[in-house]
């Protein structure tokens, strides 16, 4: 009932929902790749260095030093062990059968395997360019192909009493032809008997001797083989496969449990593929937070996502990749500027608020600064929790929402804006006056959710109230009494053709010209959208709990499930500088280019 994980940083065990530090040393193999306990209870690993095993506390070499693809169990206690140039299975009294590409092994490098009954398994091996499908008999090898099939494979599994083969979209079960239908497998070549090399492992008990060559590079999935013209019939077990279904889009590895396979699918976490096709799938939900998406993209076109817990991702080659926050510094807000991604950061002294800047080193700080809230120096002072918004102008002129506890000790709540010009201080809040929150203080909502700098010399705000706009030496809520229907405003854009675009409490619309524009088509108030987005292309997109819209400067858009979408309940919607939209719904984050829409027409 315990499960043993091997990560980067060590050892742990899982019990139920209890994860633990494992008293476990070190394996001496590099980089752990496999991971197996057998049913005499003794722990394997393998890896770029070859195998071990845990026996009594302590670690031993098993074997050659060789890179290891995976660790496979047999029912009857044995174990096959993958490698770049082969397969080894591991008999009685630790004698090891190996088998190569010159022994029967249609090619090296080892994918997946399935054991079948003792002694036997279906197993997916490939060379530089092409995969082959093989079967071992207990005697003799067979190497298959299927004409045509164009998809890379990935590996292989057992779901129920069947061999599955898995690609990094579909499942499809191979059967013997006998008891199953399907598209026949075609033999390509076939090994000579008991073309095996037997020989006794070599145990050593200080571990695995290091291997004289660099570990080999992680190999792409490839296709399989094509049949060659004119190609002679072979006498073989015949073998049949059919689709078991799609389980994804980006599977990229494969591991075994009794009769389930888990298949790890990029960005998507795992699922669970049974007799009847994929089923539970199980996702990680601490990489994005659950309501506040931010989005940013640096002057090179990268992408950057401000994660859970204020640690930072960059979305590169479709993989979110965490990188390494400040230290001694906690972020909760992204933005960027001409000169780069910009984070809003709290640090350990007490008030003491910096913004970073990124830099092909890492991160540098481009402000920072001891608030003090204007409050005399024997007064307590509001004390800054963290910074859930940020701004930076091109002249790197920051603007920063901060989220305090009074010293009351109500609280944590949101106390306006704090602006960092050069050497100056500027705090706008409900009760700001210029003599005690510096030249320039404006007065201001103190609670807001949106903020928009993307206006000369403009910033905007929405808030409960209205809309608000600070420049030009004064702060101005437009409200119901100023033409914004329903006063309570989620969102602000910025767009093109001076248009200042809200989500209010009816619906969206725009200022422009000195008025608000509320009339939409009836579908897109339906929609609801709370926050808003505008892409490369100029399209305005807002997200809901009733669709996604998008206007495109002449049409409005809406999409749904009806559109292909998995939910059309959506929270939050950013677009990045490569074309990408990144939808937040409440259990996944999306990632949208180009979809299909149906237009909604106007009244």
């Amino acid at each position: 009932g315990t499960a043993t994980v091997a990560t980067a940083g060590g050892w742990a065990e899982v019990r139920g929902n209890q994860v633990q530090e494992a008293v476990i040393p070190p394996a001496p193999v590099g980089t752990v790749i496999g991971v197996v306990v057998t049913d005499d209870g003794v722990r394997w690993a393998c890896g770029e260095g070859g195998v071990a095993r845990l026996r009594e506390g302590r670690w031993e070499g098993y074997g050659e030093a060789f890179q290891c693809t995976g660790l496979w169990p047999t029912p009857e206690g044995r174990l096959w062990i993958g490698t770049t140039r082969g397969l080894l299975y591991v008999d009685a009294d630790d004698v090891i059968r190996e088998h190569g590409e010159g022994r029967g092994l249609p090619a090296g490098w080892v994918r997946g395997v399935v054991p079948a009954q003792p002694g036997q398994a279906f197993v997916l091996v490939q060379n530089a360019t092409e995969s082959h499908l093989a079967w071992f008999d207990g005697n003799r090898w067979y190497g298959y192909t299927i004409p045509d099939f164009q998809r890379p494979l990935v590996g292989l599994g057992r779901v129920g009493s069947d061999t599955v083969l898995f690609t990094s979209g579909y499942a499809f079960v191979i059967q013997d032809a006998a008891r199953g239908s399907g598209v026949p497998l075609r033999p390509l070549n076939r090994g000579e008997r008991l073309r095996v090399l037997s020989y006794r492992a070599r145990i050593t008990p200080e571990g695995v001797a290091p291997s004289n060559t660099e570990p080999l590079p992680p190999r792409a999935p490839a296709r399989l083989a094509a049949v060659p013209p004119n190609h002679p019939t072979l006498e073989a077990p015949g073998f049949v496969i059919r689709p078991l279904g799609p389980i994804g889009e980006s599977v990229y590895a494969i591991r075994g449990s009794g009769g389930t396979v888990f298949a790890a699918e990029q960005n998507r976490g795992v699922v669970a593929v049974g007799t009847q096709g994929p089923g539970r799938r199980f996702s990680s939900q601490d990489l994005v937070g659950p309501r506040d998406l931010q989005i940013a993209s640096d002057p090179r076109g990268r992408t950057w996502i401000l994660a859970e817990g204020g640690s930072v991702a960059q979305y590169n080659e479709g993989r979110l990749q965490r990188v390494a926050g400040p230290e001694g510094a906690s972020c909760r807000s992204l933005t960027a500027a001409s000169r780069g991604v910009y984070l809003g950061c709290t640090t350990d002294t007490r008030n003491l608020v910096r913004v970073y800047r990124r830099t092909d080193d890492g991160w540098a700080i481009a402000l920072e600064r001891q608030l003090t809230f204007g409050v005399a120096e024997e007064e307590p002072a509001p004390e800054v929790v963290e910074i859930p918004m940020l701004g930076v102008r091109d002249n790197e002129e920051a603007w920063l929402a901060v989220r305090v506890r009074m010293p009351d000790g109500s609280g944590p709540r949101l106390r306006g804006l704090v602006q960092l010009a050069g050497e100056s201080t500027t705090y706008h809040h409900y009760y700001a006056t210029p003599e005690k929150d510096g030249e320039g203080a404006l007065q201001i909502p103190d609670d807001f959710s949106a903020m928009d700098l993307n206006e000369s010399g403009m910033v905007w705000l929405a808030a409960l109230s209205g809309a608000v706009r600070l420049g030009n030496h004064q702060a101005i809520v437009f409200g119901e009494a100023r033409g914004v229907r329903g006063e309570v405003v989620s969102d602000v854009l910025v767009g093109s053709s001076g248009r200042v675009w809200l989500a209010a409490a009816e619906g969206p619309g725009y200022y422009q010209n000195r008025s608000f524009e509320f009339r939409m088509p009836p579908a897109v108030r339906a929609a609801q959208p709370v926050n808003l987005a505008v892409d490369s292309q100029g399209n305005v997109w807002g997200a809901g709990p009733n669709g996604l819209i998008r206007f495109d400067g002449s049409n409005w858009s809406v999409f749904g499930e009806d559109a292909g979408l998995p939910t059309q309940r959506f929270v939050d919607v950013e677009s990045d500088a490569g074309g990408r939209l990144w939808v937040l719904s409440e259990d996944r984050l999306l990632i949208l280019s180009a979809p299909e829409a149906r237009s909604a027409t106007p009244e």
